[in-house]
């Protein structure tokens, strides 16, 4: 079974589904019986970070040439939206934040989210979500049918585990100019994140010596 995958997420400076895509991939890729089952074909021709608009016309024009002309029998868009087309496609979808909240954006971003995310979940054959809110939300705002959707939770990469090398985390604490015990946000600096209300909430706490780390 050749699996195309769009790989566009994974350029430039990648966010959160970018590290998905680009751990999700490598975990594939490992599996014992993968190169039995399925052959991964990377759709890998964007090298740079796309707008909005630029993403879009890639996701709809690009991703299914790229695919077509690869012959994949089955395509994964593991971020943004999917395209129409005669190979059966399925989809991971996050969340539809943007549908509920309109007001945070403009322009094509707010298309994306109004409309071309929407439709996207309705025609394609599978909508993976990440967790049981995702797939409740999808289910009562769009009405998606229950059976046409599955959760797949997320996973830490493998990157992430205990240390317990005392000396080794003072010097990279100590690197980083942390002293004392830290609260850590990972996440972008979009609006939507809502970083003021974190950084009212931290000033207004009995916090300590806690230092706040944005990464």
């Amino acid at each position: 079974l050749r699996i195309g995958i769009d790989m566009a997420a994974t350029v430039g400076q990648k966010t959160g589904f970018g590290f998905y895509v680009e751990n999700i991939v490598r975990a594939l890729h490992a599996l014992p019986s993968s190169q039995e089952r399925m052959k991964l074909i990377e759709i890998n021709r964007i090298k740079k970070n796309l707008r909005t608009p630029t993403r879009i016309v890639w996701d709809q024009i690009g991703v299914p040439l790229s695919a077509l002309l690869q012959q994949v029998d089955l395509l994964w868009v593991p971020a943004f939206s999917a395209p129409y087309m005669p190979t059966p496609v399925v989809m991971t979808a996050h969340d539809i934040y943007g549908r509920m909240h309109p007001e945070q954006f403009t322009g094509p971003a707010r298309l994306y989210w109004s409309r071309i995310l929407p439709e996207s979940m309705k025609h394609v054959q599978h909508v993976l979500c990440v967790s049981e809110y995702t797939k409740q939300t999808i289910e009562q705002e769009l009405g998606i049918a229950p059976e046409r959707m599955s959760v797949v939770p997320l996973a830490a990469s493998d990157a992430f585990r205990c240390v317990d090398d005392i000396a080794w985390i003072k010097q990279h604490l100590k690197g980083f100019g942390l002293k004392h015990p830290f609260l850590l946000h990972v996440g972008t600096l979009e609006p939507r994140k809502n970083i003021s209300r974190l950084l009212e909430a931290f000033a207004f706490a009995e916090r300590g010596e806690t230092q706040l780390v944005l990464v």
